[in-house]
């Protein structure tokens, strides 16, 4: 099976039918009545937080041996996560096609304890009372994308710090973007963890979750 980044890359969010387009209407009513996720970065544990490095600043600095040997070190109760760490990683990178950023422990080493994925996506409405009586392709409204956030074993990290440092980073960014939409793929026992950083459930897709939040500078 595809890894859950490879999944998100891959799929499409599609707002088609009447649940979809209230479900979508009710994200965006809630940002603008500033219930919108603002994210605070906050520890739920008593650990210190790992330290967050771009994959594309490691590759530029450091030898591919040592790098390697960083990605090799993830350990995840996910394989799917691992292989794509390990084998899909550094392409996705270098081809601009998303952005990793690696969660690294100091235990002598570092070693890579878990990551996070991001990029672009969009959304595509078909539905009169959005865009009028729709043809062809539908509306296309530019997003961004989570593509994962896996935290591996022993990492002092939840789900739900991650989410919330991969907003940290987009929200960074916003400064003139043509979208302030976020969208990410989660399993569905993975649901709370968006929902409680702000994400809004939209529809099922292919056994997946798929969520929405608006972004607030």
């Amino acid at each position: 099976m595809l890894s859950m980044t490879l999944r998100s890359l891959e799929y499409e969010l599609v707002v088609e039918s009447d649940d979809a387009i209230g479900n979508l209407r009710s994200i965006v009513e809630k940002a603008g009545n500033g219930r919108g996720p603002c994210p605070s970065l906050r520890s739920q544990t008593c650990e210190p937080y790992p330290f967050i490095i771009p994959l594309r600043s490691l590759n530029d600095w450091i030898p591919q041996d040592s790098l390697r040997g960083l990605l090799e070190s993830f350990c995840s109760e996910d394989p799917e996560a691992t292989a794509f760490l390990r084998t899909d990683a550094i392409h996705l990178e270098e081809e601009s096609i998303c952005r990793t950023y690696l969660c690294l422990k100091a235990e002598g080493t570092f070693r890579t304890c878990g990551f996070f994925t991001l990029g672009t996506s969009h959304m595509r409405i078909f539905h009169p009372s959005l865009c009028g009586a729709h043809k062809g392709d539908g509306f296309l409204i530019p997003t961004y994308l989570v593509a994962d956030a896996c935290p591996g074993l022993g990492c002092p990290m939840t789900i739900g710090d991650m989410l919330e440092s991969a907003l940290r980073m987009i929200r960074c960014g916003l400064h003139g973007a043509e979208s302030r939409y976020v969208r990410a793929d989660c399993r569905s026992d993975h649901r709370r963890f968006y929902e409680d950083a702000g994400f809004g459930f939209i529809r099922e897709c292919e056994g997946l979750d798929q969520m929405m939040a608006v972004i607030r500078a």
